[in-house]
């Protein structure tokens, strides 16, 4: 097993949002999938699960702190 490319609390930009990793998970023994978060003007948080070719195809802009 790899390690993740992606770090927790990393941002990446998918059509002008700014997505959180919030977590990772090894998937069916072969590819991470992470959960992105962003949080949203009410407080509530929006939730996707992408893997990591997924995110690597969509994502534009990588943003580190």
């Amino acid at each position: 097993m790899k390690n993740p490319k992606y770090q927790v609390d990393q941002i990446i930009l998918i059509n002008n949002i700014s997505w959180r990793i919030a977590g990772y998970s090894f998937r069916f023994g072969k590819e991470w999938q992470y959960t992105l978060q962003y949080e949203k003007t009410d407080g509530t948080f929006k939730t996707m699960y992408l893997n990591e070719k997924a995110i690597d195809e969509i994502h534009t802009v990588h943003i580190d702190d």
